[in-house]
């Protein structure tokens, strides 16, 4: 006894066949297109860091000569693009306070802020600072934001005296280096200096928040000495950054023949529907 398709005409037979056959590339198509679908959960990298109790000991013997902000390095800023951008000129800024950017589909986001208390009487611009930055993705593009401080005050000894620079820190980060790297990272440090000019000395730390004496939160303190006459100055530095990038995925060689296939048979199906 013949198969169900002996029993019919050999059109109709034939045409079953192909049917089925396109049916075959359709639902390839349709489980290729499925997958590419599955919404991946975003990847997010966050930073922060706080200063706070900043203080400078023997104020009164010494005169301020100068107080130097670079406005370049003291702010917060954010990016966020389908594609990698150059974060120095398409970045959304400002000096004080929160920006975010975001791309119109949602697949990169970036927010970042820079807050301080503004006082005539500080030695600088604020006494605490807190810095913070956000970035997301999902699937590809490129999300930057990062907020950071950059100060230094200059000074001559009016006499002999120990100065002593100190600052409270806490702050946390994603433990990622941005030197290994420079697209993908997760990084909170803090820098200053204190320098003798006449004496060729200078003491300070740099690094990252976590790795800051291996406790956060904590307090950073260094002491030098200035003669009568001797000029000097103290930095102060931070940096709450993140940033996230991956490119558009290109299609294998496989998956642009799969697709091809089942278009082909998709239009043979239609043919058929026709006839």
């Amino acid at each position: 006894m013949g198969t169900w398709k002996g029993l019919l005409p050999g059109r109709i037979a034939g045409s079953t066949k192909v049917s089925e056959i396109s049916i075959f590339f359709m639902a390839m198509v349709f489980l290729l297109l499925s997958n590419s679908m599955v919404s991946a959960a975003p990847i997010t990298l966050k930073s922060s860091i706080s200063l706070s109790n900043i203080s400078v000991t023997n104020l009164d013997a010494l005169n301020i000569t100068a107080k130097v902000v670079d406005a370049g390095s003291t702010s917060a800023s954010a990016v966020a693009s389908d594609i990698f951008v150059d974060s120095q000129t398409q970045s959304q800024r400002t000096s004080l306070g929160s920006v975010s950017d975001t791309t119109q589909g949602g697949k990169a986001r970036s927010s970042s802020s820079l807050l301080y208390n503004q006082q005539a009487n500080n030695i600088f611009m604020g006494n605490n600072y807190t810095l913070n930055s956000e970035v997301s993705l999902k699937k590809y593009g490129y999300a930057q934001a990062l907020a950071t401080v950059s100060e230094m005050i200059y000074f001559t000894a009016l006499t002999s005296c120990d100065v002593i620079f100190s600052l409270d820190y806490s702050g946390t980060d994603d433990n990622l280096n941005p030197g290994l790297d420079p697209h993908n990272y997760s990084y909170a440090g803090i820098c200053y200096q204190i320098a003798n000019f006449n004496d060729s000395i200078s003491l300070g730390f740099a690094g990252n928040v976590l790795d800051a004496y291996l406790m956060s939160p904590g307090t950073l303190s260094s002491s030098l000495h200035f003669d009568q006459g001797d000029s000097g100055w103290i930095t102060l530095g931070a940096s709450a950054g993140t940033s996230l990038y991956a490119p558009a995925p290109v299609p294998e060689p496989s998956t642009m023949l799969l697709v091809a296939a089942g278009l082909i048979g998709l239009a043979r199906f239609r043919k058929q529907q026709k006839l």
